[in-house]
Formats: structure tokens, sequence, C-alpha cells
């Protein structure tokens, strides 16, 4: 995730925080034989009630952070006497403790007071948890042939780690006011101050057989951050840090990774079980079971489960933290409380609340999140249709305009004083001129733009770039916004290269059918645009996202001159539904004029071509079942998701307008995330491709090569632009990262929390005879040569290209870096064999 932490880093700019902390350091060990203990629970307490806590590592050893809301520390663990020590006595910053075993008794089961090596053969926490796992399907609320249920859901973000110096610095002088709604974080006792907050309702509705999940949004309300950043995009980011957890899946998807739930049927593998004592919780008979991973650095959870002893195992409670030293980033700490209610012979959760402590660095962040279900009801079907269709989430008709009245009469539960305090304070903030100042000076970093009035200016990363064609290139450009007008909108540019003197630009004018909120191109799109554009291009240069003239572009390897000046007219209409499903259709015309080393002259050197032309009709189907994104303007950035994202794409060239060329040309491609446990997750992209008719080499699929030091998963890194076409070709991308799980096991690199990446690329292809230059076509366009007049573009034939690449991320949680290998086709010239490539990422 790249831009996952968009928004966390624009709080940054608000101010850098630090809080005064006494650190508390020590060993804890075993009394009697003064061996080390891993896992001890440590806890922070204040009146009695849990503040904060952490556990020891395998060598007994511990670091807490503690500050004024703590009054005491406890160390407990499981065959030990718990030891409690009052902060007030504690005169140094190191505590060594000694625990006195002893034996505790659970039913049937003894615990000895000697500490052994972690066992899974007769080991009773085991053979329990091998029950709860048989019964959970049982026990799970997806046994019943159907339900339904309301949610609630409520999201703050808080700027964590005031201080009463914090008052006098920088914005803070002028908004004094905010500081009314100071608040405590439960996990490390610090203040924090929330300027985020959101909150959903929701209906819930679920078929077994065939299985249909649907969701109907009634309801959402949010602080406005910024213009240029749309409430569904924040979401998204807050759902992929915070989801909600259903440990009745065998894998949990927070903080952007895939944990293997403990009641999953790898969990006894995967984790290591210890029984506590019992006790009853809300009325029913438990057995306390603390977990932590097998391997301490593997991303996992750690915790307590409240375990039924009442004959059905089923999980009535739920505790569940991750270890620090896991390698997840920027993650100082993590709670997540379930609470479970039978209903009908099943455990239904009806409360979820996920607290998190942040620190990106140095913006320190509390997140929290909480989840209500009520309203429960069983085996009681809605009509057949209503489970029929794509839609996962529906949104009803003014579900982000309802009034207060409204909400006051449908939440769950009625929001805290400091929720409500939050709303009104964000208000104000947003006519405090200072503070708009700084917002829009963040989004001009992030979106690109600078809004002038009616109008944004933009995109900067456009504004200076260069190439060997163009030379220094310096480009102005913009669009209008909301001020101007919410269904009719306009965007273009003008650009001018200093080596080739020629001007370039875009005008382009837009509708939108239905009335935005941000932008033209917010979810779902309903919009008809129409352009025309003069302007430079590499065809087969890969763009994930952004524009070719980007900055950052511009540093590439090898020659970049294969370049075609392009004037293209197009209307295009773009519809979007809300389960993820789009449709693109378009007609245009395109004349491609070729410049400096890309030539058009047929085989037999009897012509030479100025242009090619090329009107076409095209229209394209989208499928991402459940797809999240982050929106950047009109780029998106698709969040993990783990459903398939199909794409169809037909395009038909016509003969019309003195065009030479008609054919017909098939596009398809399938991509999927695949998380497989602890060993990480791969990204698989399946694509071809098939034209029927007869084309010149511009009109063929130039496949997409990247000649910049940056890596893209998507392209093939070491192959030249405008090197290989083809008329037919199939490829296959292999993206996997291992998470570190190879590296966390080698002493001297586990500390580091670096990541382990792989990839393989491998293209088939080739060109038709038909569309061959040769000898028996000798009028056909003649494929590219370079200055010594060897060949530099080429069909791929019976080799296939393949390329690979080995590599280390995490790098100071940000820097990817690739050995790159190329394995075929080496005697093309001016091609490189190896090479390394950089990329910089973050994510969780």
């Amino acid at each position: 995730m790249r831009k996952h932490i968009i928004f966390s880093v624009g709080l940054n700019l608000l101010c850098t925080l630090c809080f005064g902390q006494v650190v508390l350091q020590g060993r804890v060990s075993d009394a009697q034989s003064g061996e080390a203990l891993p896992y001890v629970n440590i806890g922070l307490y204040h009146n009695g009630a849990l503040v904060h806590g952490c556990v020891t590592d395998r060598q007994g050893k511990y670091s807490l952070e503690y500050s004024d809301a703590a009054d005491s520390v406890l160390f407990g663990f499981v065959g030990y006497v718990a030891s409690t020590f009052a902060l007030s006595d504690i005169r140094s910053e190191k505590l060594n403790v000694a625990l006195q075993p002893h034996a505790v008794a659970l039913e049937a089961v003894e615990v000895s007071a000697k500490r052994q090596r972690y066992k899974r053969k007769d080991n009773p926490a085991v053979s329990l948890m091998k029950k709860v796992v048989e019964q959970k399907d049982q026990n799970s609320i997806k046994g019943f042939d159907y339900y339904e249920y309301s949610s609630h859901t409520k999201t703050e973000i808080s700027l964590l780690g005031i201080t009463d110096s914090t008052k006098d610095k920088g914005l803070f002088k002028n908004i004094q006011y905010v500081f009314d709604n100071l608040q405590t974080s439960p996990l490390s006792g610090k203040k924090y101050l929330p300027m985020y907050f959101s909150e959903q309702l929701k209906e819930h509705y679920y078929r077994k057989s065939p299985k249909s999940e649907k969701s109907i949004l009634k309801a959402q309300k949010e602080v406005q951050i910024s213009k240029f950043l749309d409430p569904e995009s924040v979401e998204n980011i807050l759902n992929e840090i915070v989801s909600e957890v259903d440990l009745f899946d065998d894998k949990v998807h927070i903080l952007s990774n895939d944990l293997v739930s403990p009641l999953s049927s790898a969990g006894v593998t995967l984790y290591h079980f210890y029984l506590s004592d019992t006790v009853v919780f809300d009325g029913k008979k438990c057995v306390k079971v603390l977990f932590n991973p097998a391997n301490v650095r593997d991303i996992g959870f750690g915790g307590t489960l409240w375990i039924s002893t009442e004959g059905d195992y089923s999980l009535v409670h739920s505790l569940l933290g991750v270890d620090k030293k896991s390698g997840l980033n920027f993650v100082k700490d993590l709670s997540i409380e379930q609470t479970y209610k039978p209903y009908n012979g099943k455990m239904v959760k009806t409360a979820d609340k996920i607290n998190a402590e942040l620190n990106i660095y140095g913006l320190s962040l509390f997140v929290r999140k909480q989840n209500i279900s009520s309203k429960h009801v069983f085996d009681a079907p809605q009509k057949e249709n209503f489970y029929s269709g794509i839609d996962l989430t529906e949104r009803l008709e003014g579900y982000n305009r309802r009034l207060p009245a409204y909400w006051e009469e449908n939440r769950l539960e009625a929001l805290t004083p400091s929720e409500s305090l939050t709303y009104s304070n964000a208000l104000r903030l947003n006519d405090y001129s200072a503070y708009k100042l700084l917002l829009n000076t963040l989004m001009a970093f992030t979106s690109g733009y600078v809004e002038v009035g009616k109008i944004d200016i933009g995109r900067l990363e456009n504004f200076v770039s260069w190439n060997d064609v163009e030379g220094l290139r310096l480009r102005i450009g913009g669009k209008t916004n909301m001020n101007f007008n919410k269904h009719l909108f306009f965007e273009g540019f003008v650009a001018y290269g200093f080596k080739d003197h020629r001007l370039k630009f875009r005008t382009c004018a837009m509708y939108s059918f239905a009335e935005k909120r941000y932008n033209q191109w917010e979810f779902p799109k309903n919009l008809l645009s129409i352009k025309y554009e003069q302007n430079t291009k590499i065809h087969g240069q890969s763009l994930l996202m952004g524009e070719a003239d980007r900055f950052f572009l511009s540093f590439n390897r090898g020659k970049t001159d294969k370049m075609s000046f392009d004037r293209l007219v197009r209307a295009e209409y773009e519809y979007e539904t809300t389960s993820q499903l789009s449709l693109k259709t378009g007609v245009q015309y395109l004349q491609e004029q070729p410049l400096a080393g890309l030539k058009f002259i047929s085989f037999d050197k009897s012509k030479v071509y100025n242009k090619i032309s090329s009107p076409s009709f095209d229209i394209e189907l989208r499928y991402a079942k459940g797809e999240k994104f982050f929106q950047q303007q009109q780029y998106r950035l698709t969040i993990n998701t783990t459903a398939p994202i199909i794409t169809l794409n037909y395009t038909y060239g016509t003969n019309l307008f003195g065009n030479d060329y008609e054919y017909h040309k098939i596009k398809a491609s399938i991509e999927k995330r695949f998380y497989l446990w602890t060993f990480g997750y791969a990204d698989i992209a399946l694509q071809g491709g098939k034209i029927w008719g007869g084309v010149p080499f511009p009109l063929m699929f130039v496949h997409h090569a990247n000649q910049n030091w940056a890596y893209q998963d998507e392209a093939f890194n070491l192959m030249n632009y405008y090197e290989f076409v083809s008329d037919s070709y199939a490829q296959m991308v292999l993206n996997y990262n291992f998470n570190g799980y190879i590296f966390n096991r080698i002493p001297l690199l586990k500390h580091l929390n670096w990541r382990e990446v792989f990839a393989f690329k491998v293209l088939w292809g080739g060109v038709s005879d038909k569309n061959m230059p040769s000898e028996d076509n000798p009028a056909l366009v003649d494929f590219p040569r370079n200055e010594q007049g060897c060949y530099s573009t080429f069909a791929l034939g019976e080799t296939p290209y393949i390329e690979a690449n080995v590599g280390v991320d995490n790098i100071f949680k940000v820097l990817r870096v690739d050995y790159v290998r190329r394995f075929t086709h080496l005697d093309n010239p001016d091609i490189a064999k190896w090479g390394i490539r950089f990329r910089l990422r973050f994510t969780f």
C-alpha cells in the first residue's frame, strides 16, 4: 500500500508532538531456577483499572512506558504467583522481577510449577482448542440459514501525546477550545486530541445457500478533512487499518495484513496456547486460554480467549493484541476486545472495540473503532430476489445527507460528549484560515492541485520534466472544481519542450450525470467527456498512475527517443455501479507522427509514412468485487483485495476517413492476491490479447516496458520501450512478498524487520505472417532500427521473454531494493541483462 498512510501523513503537518514518559525496563525470571520467563503478562493499572500492558520477550526482558495515568504494575503468568508493585515505590527505571511458581488445577488439567519446553502433544490447552475449532461452525452465526442485524460503527483518529506545552505551539495558540476535548488512551495513558470522527449505520443480510451477503448503508457522517479528499477514501484507509475482526474466519485482515485467527484449523500449529484459570463471564462458566505466536516475529495475534466449559466450547469473549516484535510497521500498541451473546444456540458478536497507537515517522496517532450490533433476526428470509445481484453494499438515497434528527432516532448508541465535541470543533476549525491554509498546502503535495477560487491548478508533479526528444519540458494545467459547477467540469494543460520547440496541449469538457461532492471522478462515475489533445507519447510505457511527464519519470536508463507526436480526438462515457462493475466506451480518432528514433518506413524503403491514422471504437468492462481504493482526483490506488479483478476490452478499428486499416482487437486480464498464512502473499496477474486484421506495428500490442529506475510491479523492468510487439500474446506476472518469513528466522536479520520479495514474469507472443514486415509484405511499415541500422523492435517468436527479481523490502520501513535479471533475448541490441531497481513503499 504505497499511499495507505496519506491521511496520517497529512496530520503530521499539524504539529510535532512529544510526551515525557518514564521507561521501566527489566527481566522477569523463575524465582527458584533463575530461568528467564517469556511472554509474562505485564499490566499498568490506575485505581484497579488496566490502562496499558505488554509481555516479556523470549529472554524474559521487557520495556514499558508509563506516566501519571498509572499507579501500579502487575506481573502475572500461568503457574506463577502474580506480583504487584506500586510505581511510587520504584526508585529506579530498572526493575527485575522473580516470580514464585505454584501449581494451578483447572478441573482435570494441571499446570506444573516448573516451566517446560512447549509441547503440542498431550497439551490440554491444544486439546481444548482443537475442540473449539471442531465446534466453531456450529457456534458461528454463519451456521444459520439466514440472519440479519443492524450495526453502528464509530471511528476516530486523534493526535497522541498531547502535553501542556502543546497548547503554546504553532496553530494551537489560536484554537485553545480544542483542548476541552482531551482524552486519555487506554493503552498507554497518554493524552490524545480527537481530530477526525465518522459513523455509519448499516443493515446486514446473510443467506447460507447459495451464499449471499449484502449490506445496506443507511447513513454515514464524517468530519470533512479537505475538498481534495473524499470521505470514501478516508473510510477505506481506516477500514484497512482497523477492519472488523471475525475470529470465526480462518484469516483476519487488519493493519493491511492477513493474520491467522487462533480459531483457524492452522491455529494450533502457528500459536502456543496455555490454560489459565476458570471464571464466570456474563453468566457462563469459562476457561481463560492465553496464546501467542509460535514465532514471536511472525505477524500474528496474542491475547486471551474466554472459552465456555459448558459443553459447547463456544467463544464467549476475546482480548487480542499484536506483539511489538512481530515486524509490523508503525504499530506501537493494539488491542481488540470482542463480546459475544448466545442466540438460538449460536454465539453472536455484539460488541467490537479496536484501539491502536501508531507512530508514523514521529507522528503519534491514536485510532479507535467501535462496532455495535443489535436487532438480530434469524432464519427469517427476505424475498428470494432480495439476495440476487452483485452489490455487496447498497447505498440508500441521501445516506450521506441525513439530518440530525435522523441520527438521534436511529443511532444504536448515543454519542459521547467527546464525540459530539469532535464534530463541532471540526466545523470551527474549517473556518480558521491558518488551518485551511495548512490543509491546502498538504493537499497540494498529496493531490497535486492548488485551489484558486473556482479553479484547481495542477498537477504539480507535471510542471517540470525532461526527455530525450523534448529536452526540458515545462507544463501548466488545471481544472474547474465544485465552486464552478457540480455537474459540468473543464480540464486541460499547455506544455512546451525546449529541445523540439513544440507546443503541446489538452482541452477536455466533462459532464457528470450525478451531482458530485468533491470532484468529477469520485466513485461511482456516471461521466461523459470529450477531449482534444496534442502530446508526445512513448507507446508501451507502463503508467499505473499519472502521466508520462511526471518529474520522477524523467530519470531513465538508456535512450528513450522512440516517441510519437499524437493528435487525439476522443468522446468517452464511463459508468460505475456500487458493486464495482464498470463500463467504459468511447470513439476516437488518433493520428501518430513519428519523432526522433521512431521511423515509419516501409520494409522495402519505398515509402516514408509521416503519420498513421486510426479511427476506432472501444468498449471495456471491469469487475472488481468488493474493491476498495484510495482516490487522488482522477487516479485510484487499489487497497488490498483478495477478490479477482477482471477486465475485458474490445476495440474496432475502422477504415473510414481515409484510414487503410480495419481490425478487431480483444484484450482480457485477471489479477488476484493470495494470502498464504504466515508465508506472506502473492499477486498473480494474467493477461492476453489478439488482433484480427492487418495492422502496422504501432497499432499492435506494444508490451509494457520500464526504463525508469523505479521498480514497477506490472511492467517488465529490463525490457526497453518498443522492444517487443505482438498481434497475439499472453503473459503472467507473479509478485511474491514473504512478509519477513525467512529473515525472521535468521538471528542477525530478524531485528531489522526486512521482508523478502520475489517476482517472476513471462511473456509469450508473436506477429502473424500477415502483419510481419518482410519480403513477402514489402509495403508494411518496418520495425524500428537503432543508429547502427540493427533492429531494436522485435516479435517474440518461439522464445518467450522472461525476467525475474529478488529483493529486500521494508528497509527503513519505506525502501525496497531489487536485483532484476533478464533470461531470454539477450542478443537484442542496447539491452541490460541485469539491473538494480528501487521503490518507495509505505505499508504496515
